[in-house]
């Protein structure tokens, strides 16, 4: 699955419209469609929703969706922060649409913003900023989501939480983000949504499919991917009948020092069940009865202080390296003898990445394709 930038998404966007053709404010209606879909599966009409909406697309999508929810029989009420803040044309024509169906669901707040007094049954709605936010925010919208996160209330976010720089981590940007319980991302998953500083903003992330074009972005131009089903299925090779371990390749794994042998036996599961054939570790002579105990498909080398690499690496079909390599001077000048030496492509992980963190000028130097 693509991981798209903010750039990226409104390209495809904009693809879809022209190819279709489909209008902007059709499109609009479709995303807030797939939120109402989610909305009847997950939130009883019990509940009252209180939708905040910002003046661009993502307040359109919220006041769509007010539409929907309030067509479907939910009691709801939006609120538009407009402040000094001009109105994006979908979010004025859907504004239009509700006030036509009822002027008093919708709350236009030009200046002095007060957060409405709701039942204890409350859902919030944050559809304030989605992915075009390139800034921090301030002011009175930053006063809006401190009162959010500040109710007891559970939060869902449309597209991002607002706040959140689609494309970066949104540390330092003095916490002025939504803190939501779910997330409804449209079409692809966004980098913000897969990093560890902002997990705590965005809770459990749908991927709702809106129908963009998959045409949009040729796939040379994505540079992130996540892993999944469809993926891992165009990569996979059936074993043929009678085949055996030296059919699939001879591993090397440079994993382990004194103390972290459990990194090469894990690493050593993870070959061998993804479909590896012969596989020899290279490790520390005391690792030799843990991993020869815990891993008896392997076959072991072994890696002596006044030695670098004891084996010819160019025999082997791949070679991972990191695993509880270590990074004292012994560790650091194996992993360099490998990068000279070797020139098929090379996984790196754990403390070969750490190693290689040290010494950008190796960068450079790596077998392609390597990971």
């Amino acid at each position: 699955m693509y991981i798209l930038s903010a750039s990226q998404i409104r390209r495809a966007d904009a693809f879809t419209i022209l190819e279709e053709p489909v209008k902007s404010i059709d499109l609009m209606e479709r995303a807030a469609e797939k939120c109402f879909e989610w909305f009847k599966k997950h939130v009883d009409k019990h509940n009252f929703i209180q939708i905040f909406c910002g003046p661009g697309n993502n307040g359109g999508d919220g006041l769509a969706l007010a539409r929907m929810l309030y067509g479907s029989g939910y009691e709801v009420k939006a609120t538009l922060l407009q402040f000094d803040l001009a109105l994006s044309m979908d979010c004025k024509l859907n504004l239009e649409r509700l006030q036509k169906i009822d002027q008093g669901m919708v709350n236009v707040v030009k200046d002095n913003f007060e957060f409405p007094q709701l039942p204890k049954t409350t859902f919030l709605v944050d559809a304030i900023f989605g992915t075009g936010l390139s800034r921090n925010i301030d002011g009175e919208i930053g006063t809006v989501i401190t009162a959010m996160n500040s109710s007891s209330y559970p939060i869902i976010s449309i597209d991002l939480p607002s706040g959140i720089n689609s494309d970066n981590t949104s540390l330092n940007n003095d916490n002025k983000i939504v803190i939501s319980n779910t997330t409804l991302t449209f079409q692809y998953p966004k980098l913000a949504l897969l990093v560890s500083e902002n997990a705590q903003f965005y809770g459990q992330v749908e991927v709702l499919d809106i129908g963009l074009s998959p045409n949009a972005i040729p796939e040379s131009e994505v540079i992130n991917f996540q892993v999944d089903r469809e993926m891992l299925v165009s990569i996979y090779v059936p074993k043929r009948e009678f085949s055996h371990k030296g059919n699939f390749g001879h591993g090397l794994l440079i994993t382990g020092e004194k103390g972290k042998m459990g990194a090469a036996v894990l690493a050593s599961g993870g070959f061998l069940r993804s479909g590896g054939g012969l596989l020899t570790l290279l490790v520390p002579d005391e690792g030799i009865p843990i991993v020869q105990s815990a891993v008896p498909e392997a076959m072991v080398a072994i890696i002596k202080n006044e030695e670098l690499l004891p084996v010819d690496c160019n025999k082997f079909s791949a070679i991972g390296v990191g695993p509880g390599l270590g990074q004292d001077p012994k560790a650091v000048k194996r992993l360099k003898q490998l990068i000279d030496s070797y020139h098929k492509p090379i996984v790196f992980d754990a403390d070969a990445l750490n190693i290689l963190s040290s010494h950008p000028d190796w960068l450079q130097q790596l077998p392609q394709g390597s990971y």
